[in-house]
């Protein structure tokens, strides 16, 4: 049964359309049910309706519950920008025969432009901040006043010139080409771009609040019949790293002189998870202004809570994980970056509790920081057995000491110690921080090698014994390989970034250390990127249905932290504008 704002929407018929529709408003259904009322209602021809998600799984999942509507196969194109645009191009005679070039083949044809420059960086990360400079770069439709971190502006345009250069010359395109192509296409050939023109006449986006510059043009240019309806929420518009522009939607009004519609109620979460995230989003200027309320009668609880260390907090979420598996419940865990989860899941794998996550996370402690210092241990352990020097002279260790007496009496220290006690030795005895400092190419690598170190000398802290430490990160990592689910669905605890919690809903959601310079990020500065980061929290908030717990600590790795100014908002929400101080 629709309610009477959804109503509005599957009603709507011919004109252009946004349609903002908040966390938990129903959209899939919205879309679908227009689709349906335009063909059987207005007896518009399936084929001539075309439907755009921005991901495969969301094409296809709107696809499947189409087709369980309708129950059989359907006329009506959906796809995502990427599949849709790259079928415009192939099937003009310019691009027969062009191939995709991706993975492993786009990185060497990189590299080998980087070479032919002369601006190749042996540095960690510097590719993949290459990349992502093309990537923005090119999804603001190659804008003129771009400020790439990877180079110099002369430079990186000489790159992209080349590469672009080495693929055309082997007939490739890469993903940005299936988009930038066809744009300057149908920009070349008129004939070709009225041709696509007529083949629809009405045009829904999803998720359109994610759209970039370029996607933006391309439905300009192809919706010449006006009869075009966005459905988004600029409040969840979280992937500015991408060229997402934050205000898309305000320029689809602009351009098509769009009726609003707003999706007001809320059906996915309970009143007080409602009504709590919008005292969060509601800071974010720039935005439209929504009055949403929840559906569903029942109260529900945001519970805020502080914990003195992250390994308190840690604790508490894994009791919360116990209950949740007890009552047959989905839980969520979502953090601003996966570094912010990593001791949680060596705890959980340490307790023995599956659990799902799509994020790519490390096995336990084979970062090559915990790794060395794993070496470390196994050296000692067999010089321990019998007496061999030889593992440990390769290792870190051996490195440390000019002179065998040296060494001899560092060894006969270590002898007596715990685990704990020779971690926290070999790092402020005998120099491995400082030697973190030494091979760090940055700031942020150094803070991530002392996180590792840190991680595991609280891991080591309950063992007496090298060789019981050993056993446990073995034990761990045999329960990670043994117990990774690859659908979500077969676990109640699921952990996400807040990026990848996007489109999804639990019964009860934790969000881990809602701390200044965490979240926020302290990387945010401008007025653009902290409003990003409000958005992501409120994403991460609204995916809650029945409990929400937002989680801060006092103090990590000898820093003190203090609770994200989004906790004052809760608790003080007369205060005033966006803030970096302390809350």
């Amino acid at each position: 049964m629709l309610d009477e704002y959804q109503r509005n929407v599957v009603d709507f018929y011919e004109g252009a359309a946004l349609v903002l529709a908040g966390p938990g408003s129903g959209k899939t259904t919205c879309i679908l049910e227009r689709i349906l009322c335009l063909i059987e209602e207005r007896h518009v021809p399936p084929n001539q309706i075309l439907v755009i998600t921005f991901t495969k799984d969301a094409a296809l999942e709107m696809q499947e519950r189409f087709r369980r509507k309708t129950g059989g196969e359907s006329k009506v194109c959906m796809g995502t920008f990427h599949s849709i645009f790259y079928h415009v191009l192939l099937a003009h005679p310019t691009y027969e025969g062009y191939g995709i070039v991706y993975g492993k083949s786009r990185l060497q044809l990189l590299k080998s432009a980087l070479k032919q420059v002369g601006v190749m960086d042996g540095k960690t990360g510097f590719l993949e901040n290459v990349e992502r400079d093309i990537a923005k770069y090119r999804s603001g439709g190659e804008m003129k006043d771009f400020q790439p971190l990877s180079m110099e502006y002369k430079d990186f345009v000489s790159v992209l010139s080349c590469y672009d250069a080495m693929k055309e010359s082997r007939r490739k395109l890469d993903f940005d080409d299936m988009l930038l192509k066809t744009r300057e296409l149908l920009k070349k050939d008129e004939a070709y771009l009225k041709e696509w023109q007529k083949k629809f006449q009405f045009f829904l986006i999803d998720e359109a609040q994610d759209m970039n510059a370029v996607q933006m043009q391309l439905v300009q240019m192809l919706c010449s019949s006006g009869n075009v309806m966005a459905v988004g929420d600029d409040d969840q518009s979280i992937y500015g790293f991408r060229g997402a522009l934050p205000g898309v939607l305000k320029e689809f009004e602009s351009y098509f002189h769009a009726h609003v519609i707003c999706l007001q109620n809320n059906y996915r979460s309970l009143q007080e998870i409602v009504q709590k995230s919008q005292l969060v989003i509601m800071k974010n200027p720039q935005r439209y202004e929504k009055v949403l309320k929840s559906k569903r009668e029942d109260a529900g609880t945001v519970i805020l809570r502080q914990f003195r260390t992250e390994r308190e907090e840690i604790a508490a979420v894994i009791e919360i994980c116990r209950e949740a598996i007890r009552d047959q419940k989905t839980l969520g865990i979502l953090f601003r970056n996966r570094q912010e989860a990593s001791a949680l899941i060596y705890a959980l794998s340490w307790e023995k509790m599956s659990f799902f996550t799509k994020e790519s996370y490390r096995l336990a402690f084979s970062d090559p920081i915990s790794q060395r210092i794993l070496d470390i241990f196994y050296a000692l352990i067999k010089y321990q057995e019998n007496g061999d020097l030889e593992m440990l002279d390769k290792s870190f260790l051996g490195e440390l000491f000019d002179d065998p007496l040296q060494r001899d009496r560092a060894l006969r220290m270590i002898s007596h110690m715990t685990p704990y006690a020779i971690l926290n030795y070999l790092r402020k005895g005998l120099g491995l921080d400082e030697y973190f400092q030494y091979i760090a190419e940055s700031k942020e690598q150094l803070e991530e090698y002392l996180m590792y170190a840190e991680e595991l000398q609280e891991f080591v802290k309950t063992c007496k014994r090298l060789d019981e430490v050993w056993k446990r990160v073995q034990e761990m990592k045999h329960f990670q390989m043994k117990n990774a689910p690859s659908n979500p669905e077969e676990m109640y605890i699921r952990l996400y970034t807040f990026h990848g919690s996007k489109g999804l809903e639990f019964e009860r959601v934790i969000i881990l250390n809602v701390n200044e310079g965490i979240t926020p990020s302290k990387k945010a500065s401008t007025s653009e990127e902290l409003q990003e980061e409000r958005r992501m929290f409120y994403v991460a908030m609204t995916r809650a249905k029945d409990h929400l717990h937002l989680f801060s600590i006092q103090r990590r790795r000898n820093e003190i932290l203090y609770p994200s100014v989004y906790l004052k908002d809760l608790t003080c929400p007369q205060a005033g504008p966006e803030s970096r101080q302390n809350a």
